[in-house]
């Protein structure tokens, strides 16, 4: 099934760090929510048609239980975007565009050979890695360059990316797509209703303009529009089925590829997935025989990810993610006939089974050039 889900009012997707009335007095907001945000609404949104309790939920005859989420893309102002791959920079002099929206243009950071002194070193000596990658991600010898922050490109965009069709392509910062709103509030006293001392706080509220969600899940039937609670404050957002362009796999070439995550990869090795050797940085791909070596990344800051578990009412577990957007360049190690390269597909990027199904990790399969 796939819904177009579309905010009625400001939402609110809290970030990682803990917030507590009386001890913390601003809530960060942050934008987009982890999947498992859309994952709970779906989930919540089932037992609200069928008119059952919450309660029920992960119990015997639980038919919300296999929902598993496939695709989820932002669509801003009639574009379908994705966050930015992070193996793309912009020359840091450049401002954008002068309109609303600004527009600037990113292009690929060039794979060096790695002399031992490139950034990603101490990260893998912390992890326990005694193989360096082979390659690091650099600028141009002529640019200055920075990675923009927040930034997004059309699903057009990343399909020639994967592709290897393009060097250059138009982008943009999700910032410009939402308005701050915070909220300001003070906690009561349950029994009194009066204002409690040193309780006042501060909510980071967004307003999306024009900005809105489609997601593609299985084994869930929900009524064909309707609505659902979403985020922080349980805001209500409407939805309808919709259609979700495919982004299509291109035709590899040669024996190096890359995977590129379109939503945060929650993995046990940190920042590698638990098929690769830390050691040596090689590893069976998912599903198939065929050995191969990380030699390039481009990994953004860690996003830690939580929740709140409406069922057993407390915290879920905090886990550390590899943000969407980050980039992992592998390439194939020893002799494989090329039809069985081309059977090659992307593999999730979640090492949890518990989170397998809330839409973590997804990735998209690309060329290298």
């Amino acid at each position: 099934m796939i819904i177009d889900i579309n905010p009625l009012d400001t939402l609110f997707f809290k970030d990682g760090k803990p917030f507590s009335l009386g001890e913390e007095t601003w809530a960060d907001g942050i934008f987009p929510p982890p999947p498992s945000v859309i994952y709970g609404a779906l989930r919540s949104a089932f037992f609200a048609q069928q008119n059952q309790s919450i309660a029920l939920a992960n119990e015997a005859g639980d038919r919300s239980r296999g929902l598993e989420i496939k695709q989820i893309s932002i669509v801003a102002k009639g574009m379908q975007i994705y966050p930015l791959p992070l193996d793309l920079a912009h020359a840091k002099d450049e401002a954008g565009s002068s309109d609303e929206e600004k527009e600037y243009e990113v292009f690929f950071l060039e794979r060096k050979p790695n002399n031992y002194m490139s950034s990603l070193s101490g990260v893998m000596k912390d992890n326990g890695s005694q193989q360096p990658l082979k390659y690091f991600l650099s600028p141009p010898n002529d640019k200055s360059i920075e990675i923009l922050e927040g930034g997004y490109f059309s699903r057009v965009s990343l399909q020639s990316y994967l592709g290897g069709n393009e060097k250059n392509f138009p982008a943009y910062k999700i910032d410009d797509y939402l308005k701050r709103e915070p909220k300001v509030g003070i906690a009561r006293d349950d029994h009194t209703r009066t204002t409690q001392e040193a309780r006042l706080y501060r909510v980071g509220m967004q307003r999306l303009k024009d900005v809105h969600f489609i997601v593609e899940f299985e084994n869930l039937k929900l009524s064909e529009e309707g609505f659902l609670k979403l985020g922080g404050e349980g805001k209500a957002v409407s939805y309808k089925t919709d259609q979700f362009p495919a982004v299509e796999q291109p035709e590899l070439q040669g024996k190096q590829f890359k995977l590129y995550l379109a939503t945060p990869g929650l993995l046990t090795n940190g920042w590698l997935p638990g098929w690769i050797n830390p050691k040596t940085l090689t590893g069976k791909y998912p599903g198939t025989n065929i050995e191969v070596q990380l030699i390039a990344a481009g990994v953004g800051k860690p996003l830690f990810i939580g929740g709140f578990d409406m069922k057993q009412q407390k915290p879920k577990e905090m886990r550390k993610a590899v943000p969407a957007g980050s980039v992992y360049y592998f390439e194939v190690l020893g002799e494989v006939p090329e039809d069985q390269l081309r059977t090659l597909r992307p593999t999730l990027f979640c090492d949890y089974e518990d989170r397998i199904k809330e839409g973590f990790g997804i990735t998209h399969l690309g060329v290298v050039v």
